[in-house]
């Protein structure tokens, strides 16, 4: 093992690099089409300047913004479609709901004009939206019949099997299976869509085209709700003739909304609950992998930079996605220090271990490097897994 110390840049070195970067030539994603092995985030749009608010979140946006600001969008668009995500799912109350319906329709027309590769489509969340006749099949037929006029056709709505994609959530708000059929055959009689229910009651495979876990964050351990999806959708597909319904993988970073809503919380532990979920739709080849979320910074879901997490969370996605849409298996994560060779730190609340710990006593300790700010942990760098741990004026990484 080697042991790679980096020391913060003076400012002007630092400007220097940033700008190199920006003039250097964007690192090319693995070749794939948008809808073969994709990463589909849940996005949403309802942000207001008012909303970011400790009071109601564990974590904040970095920066913080208006989801209707056409600066904010770009933003996302380029960060999304560089960190491997392949669709913007954005979250519709239907057309008569003018905030939404506005900013996702702007946030397509922004992917058509940006000519990148990220797309877009549509969640009519029916569920949450205002117009109680969106929770009725004629309400709901009329919103599917502005939304086949007014978004798929475009080439930046993203398409799944080469069907524009539909996501649903919450299907018992509309009705049970019955519903959903005569919704279907009225809306979408000749199966020209492809439809993602969110639900766990794999009758709903009846009517849609796949099932997708939205929340998995209850599991014992990363994994675990895979697992039991995967051997539910077995048997629907063993015990329906001709049914051939894919298996679609769920990743999240964690969540938390005790805040909002005094619900549970799942800890990220520096992400490797998130490096779990994802190792875990590449081991069983998922066909595609639904991302919760985005910015879902209520349920403490998101992705997307923050003032805790900084970008950790993109560049961990970008890795991540690379991998799932190569095909490779991950490789074994580097060594974790072993018990009992620590050094804790109550000022900061933090330990220093093993090899780092023994660079960080023999390079000028405390002077130099200053207290560890974070503990030792697992991060993709430059495809590459390795060991790294923050200190005040320095980061250390163990590499192979």
């Amino acid at each position: 093992m080697r042991l790679l110390t980096i020391r913060r840049a003076p400012l002007l070195a630092l400007l220097l690099m940033i700008a190199a970067a920006a003039l250097a030539p964007e690192a090319a994603r693995p070749a794939h089409a948008a809808g073969e092995r994709p990463v589909m985030a849940f996005y949403y749009p309802w942000y207001e300047p008012s909303d970011w608010n400790y009071d109601k979140m564990s974590d904040v946006a970095a920066p913080k913004y208006s989801g209707g600001d056409d600066a904010t969008l770009r933003r996302h668009i380029q960060q999304a479609d560089d960190a491997g995500i392949d669709a913007l799912v954005c979250t519709w109350y239907g057309p008569s709901e003018e905030r939404l319906n506005k900013r996702c329709r702007r946030l397509l027309k922004l992917v058509e004009e940006s000519g990148r590769d990220l797309k877009v489509a549509i969640i009519p969340d029916q569920s949450a939206a205002f117009d109680a006749g969106m929770r009725t099949v004629d309400g709901l037929a009329a919103a599917l019949d502005v939304l086949r006029r007014d978004f798929t056709g475009s080439p930046a709505y993203f398409r799944f099997a080469g069907k524009p994609a539909v996501y649903w959530f919450n299907p018992p708000s509309l009705g049970g299976v019955d519903a959903w059929q005569q919704l279907r055959n009225r809306a979408d009689p000749n199966r020209d869509q492809f439809w993602f229910g969110g639900t766990d009651n794999f009758g709903y495979l009846d009517v849609y085209d796949a099932l997708y876990y939205f929340d998995i964050s209850w599991e014992a351990r990363a994994g675990a709700a895979m697992a039991s999806y995967a051997g539910r959708l077995d048997r629907y597909n063993r015990d329906h003739p001709g049914a051939n319904k894919p298996f679609i993988g769920t990743v999240m970073p964690g969540y938390d909304d005790l805040k909002v809503r005094n619900g549970h919380r799942r800890d990220r532990a520096n992400g490797d609950y998130y490096r779990g979920t994802w190792q875990t739709v590449i081991d069983r080849n998922a066909a595609g992998v639904i991302l919760t979320s985005w910015n879902e910074f209520f349920e403490g879901s998101h992705v997307e930079p923050s003032e805790q997490y900084g970008d950790l969370y993109l560049r961990l996605t970008k890795g991540l996605s690379d991998r799932y849409h190569s095909g490779q298996p991950a490789p074994p994560p580097p060594p974790q220090p072993q018990p009992g060779n620590c050094r804790f730190f109550p000022e900061t609340n933090h330990n220093v271990c093993g090899r780092i710990r023994e660079y960080w006593e023999q390079n000028g300790g405390l002077p130099v490097f200053g207290y560890p700010l974070t503990e030792q942990a697992a991060e993709q760098v430059e495809g590459q897994q390795v060991q790294a741990q923050l200190f005040e004026r320095n980061r250390l990484e163990l590499h192979p």
